[in-house]
């Protein structure tokens, strides 16, 4: 199980958990299943100083699923725009996520 705290509810909220999903980072890697791309690129940012960011709201409900490398935002983004109707925008110090109006 998982713990959770915080000031705007009270008590604890605990939740069960996939430890693998969970702890995944410790081995280097972000695992997600069936994960809102808003999610999966929060979770990403944790982990790169290069930042990803949702260009196009209308794809931050995208369900991804799969095993990532932590700090690979480039791969993550490439495997992104390879797998579903997204665009990644490569700039110096991000990588803007649109919906690829072509590929719907």
């Amino acid at each position: 199980q998982q713990a959770a705290f915080s000031e705007n509810v009270s008590g604890i909220v605990r939740r069960n958990v996939d430890v693998d999903l969970v702890m995944g980072w410790l081995k280097g890697r972000m695992e997600f299943r069936e994960t809102t791309l808003a999610d999966a690129v929060a979770e990403a940012n944790r982990y790169s100083g290069r930042r990803l960011r949702i260009g196009s709201p209308n794809i931050s409900s995208i369900l991804v699923s799969g095993t990532f490398r932590t700090g690979d935002t480039d791969g993550f983004a490439m495997a992104l725009a390879a797998a579903f109707p997204v665009e990644a925008r490569f700039n110096d110090d991000e990588i803007v996520l649109l919906a690829d109006a072509s590929r719907r």
